[in-house]
């Protein structure tokens, strides 16, 4: 701005200022019944059968994330210390109704939040899973609107769209339109100039279950830390269960598995073939019975490079300079005739390439991505994935955003729940290895032309959300019956007798209306409530019992139940 304004003095010969940068008004978190009225030295708000560890009387076990990597907690009496190690963030979470605790006690750089947290933006995919496996969306003010979960597409598709990661930079669109609104910005990416950031790396810790232990760093922000440990152990002892069981049903020689893609100039900067061993990946396969090629003797074939873009990639390339590499093949063919050989050792499939639209790629789409020729005679006797008709994709369940286009879930829910991953990796290796009435979610056979889902939000139009559908037509009808229904729209207070809908839009306006096309039928549906103002209840996990040994507590649907304090000892 300074640079700016100089050059206008020397154009125009007079000062120029420079428009001022608006002070944030930041959000006013509702003093709800999610504080604590009174406080006590002597009361712990987080007893040890309400942490992330479960019931443990061990002061390690106090400490400790089950194999998640890249976060730890530690409970203090009256607030967490949370640290993601991925981005080096640690966040010092407070309950509601205590006194904030003196920088001197925690670590330097710490960023403080009071909790339960009551209003969030979303600004990636990914997170949103986790708050809606937590029940906890109701405290989502807006989501991406590369969202693929129903209800957050229908927060979408009702105007409540998070920023771009981008707009966190522009410090204007920061301090008016996220910072009034939420105590709380969720997103993959970290940045510790930003103090209401949270940084949420699940995709990046490397194994299936520690993507999915997650679930009890998002608890942790919400006192949602019982029910974060319960619902992984639950996935946890669902995920070993059925790995030893498909592990069991294994015949003869375990099958080859490849997870391959075409990177591409353009999203990539080279030209190359790729075989990823992700350890999530790599976990997937062996723990629903097969196996990958050694990724050291893969690596270790002639003009085969690592992948300088993602980790634990192996390229086939002949563009190794566009991507600042030395080596690779000299030529296209020498790259096609390479993969080719080592696609003659593999039994199973999965095709990663990214497509814009899931529902147009097709077994002709894989020829030629693969540079696969010569007619499906020769291909079948050539290749044992064909021959075996297993060529899968993780594509089969996605949202088509009239905001964002078609996002996959294999991206968002994929993470959450890794033990019905497994069980879609299971019955590619071996379809009788599973139910006879298993039905596959992200995992489809394009060899036996399994289509590509694309869910709405009319996904969201359940009992327990209670949202209204006030019209429906076949998608191109006339409009009557959407304006007589618009004009029919439920008053605030009606709207805000539906469970999803608790809290009355900040504005205090009439409910919002939202058009949703699903295929070919136009609905028009009650936008839910926005977070931000009079937030739903999370209950705290104990009160104070003046001294005494403080009470438990049972969220219920009657909302905040305490037992009784028991006598101090």
């Amino acid at each position: 701005m300074l640079l700016a304004a100089c050059f206008a003095v020397s154009v125009h010969s007079q000062s120029v200022a420079a428009p001022a940068i608006a002070t944030p008004q930041l959000y006013q978190r509702p003093n709800n019944s999610d504080c604590v009225a009174s406080t006590s030295s002597s009361t712990n708000y987080f007893p040890l059968q309400f942490q992330i560890a479960g019931g443990s009387s061990t002061e390690e076990d106090r400490v400790n994330v089950t194999v998640a990597q890249d976060f730890t907690v530690q409970y203090m009496d009256t607030y967490k210390v949370v640290t993601n190690l991925y981005v080096n963030e640690t966040y010092i979470l407070y309950q509601c109704g205590t006194a904030r605790p003196t920088i001197d006690v925690v670590p330097a750089g710490s960023k403080f939040f009071e909790i339960p947290l009551t209003s969030v933006t979303v600004l990636d995919d990914t997170p949103y899973a986790y708050l809606d496996a937590l029940n906890a969306i109701d405290r989502v003010y807006s989501t991406s609107s590369y969202t693929v979960a129903p209800c957050g597409q229908l927060q979408v598709a009702c105007g409540q769209v998070a920023p771009m990661s981008t707009d966190l930079l522009d410090a204007e669109t920061l301090n008016t339109q996220i910072l009034p609104f939420v105590d709380g910005i969720i997103t993959t990416s970290g940045n510790a100039s930003i103090a209401q950031l949270v940084a949420f790396s699940a995709p990046s810790d490397p194994g299936a279950l520690n993507r999915a232990e997650w679930l009890k760093f998002m608890g942790l922000f919400f006192n949602m830390d019982d029910s974060a440990n319960r619902i992984f152990s639950e996935i946890n002892s669902s995920y070993y269960s059925k790995s030893a069981s498909y592990q069991a049903a294994v015949v003869g020689a375990p099958k080859t598995v490849a997870w391959i893609n075409r990177a591409t100039l353009a999203l990539y900067g080279a030209n190359a073939f790729e075989v990823s061993y992700a350890p999530y990946k790599v976990q997937y396969t062996q723990d629903a019975g097969g196996q990958v090629m050694s990724e050291a003797a893969l690596g270790n074939m002639t003009n085969v490079l690592p992948s300088p873009v993602t980790n634990n990639t192996l390229w086939f390339t002949w563009d190794a300079m566009d991507a600042g590499l030395t080596g690779g093949f000299a030529t296209e063919a020498d790259a096609i005739a390479a993969f080719h050989s080592f696609l003659q050792t593999v039994d199973v499939v999965i095709d990663e390439n990214y497509v814009y639209d899931p529902t147009l790629y097709s077994m002709e789409s894989f020829y030629m991505t693969y540079n696969i020729t010569g007619g499906v005679a020769a291909a079948n006797a050539t290749f044992p994935f064909l021959r075996n008709a297993a060529v899968y994709r993780e594509d089969g369940w996605n949202a088509n955003s009239s905001v964002a286009g078609i996002g996959s879930d294999w991206f968002e829910g994929a993470l959450v729940r890794p033990d019905l991953v497994l069980s879609d990796v299971a019955r590619a290796l071996n379809s009788s290895a599973v139910p006879g009435n298993y039905t596959h979610k992200w995992i489809r056979n394009i060899a036996e032309g399994e289509a590509a889902v694309i869910q709405s939000a009319l996904g969201c139009l359940t009992p327990a959300t209670g949202i209204s559908v006030l019209a429906s037509s076949p998608t191109g009808a006339p409009s009557e019956a959407f304006s007589s229904a618009s004009a029919a729209a439920p008053s605030p207070s009606e709207a805000a007798s539906s469970a999803f809908a608790a809290a009355p839009s900040p504005s205090g306006a009439s409910p919002k209306l939202a058009t949703i096309v699903d295929g070919n039928t136009t609905t028009l549906v009650s936008c839910p409530a926005t977070a931000a103002v009079d937030a739903p209840t999370i209950c705290p996990f104990v009160q104070p019992c003046h001294g005494a040994a403080p009470a438990t507590l049972t969220n219920s649907t009657g909302g905040c139940q305490y037992t009784t304090c028991t006598a101090a000892s």
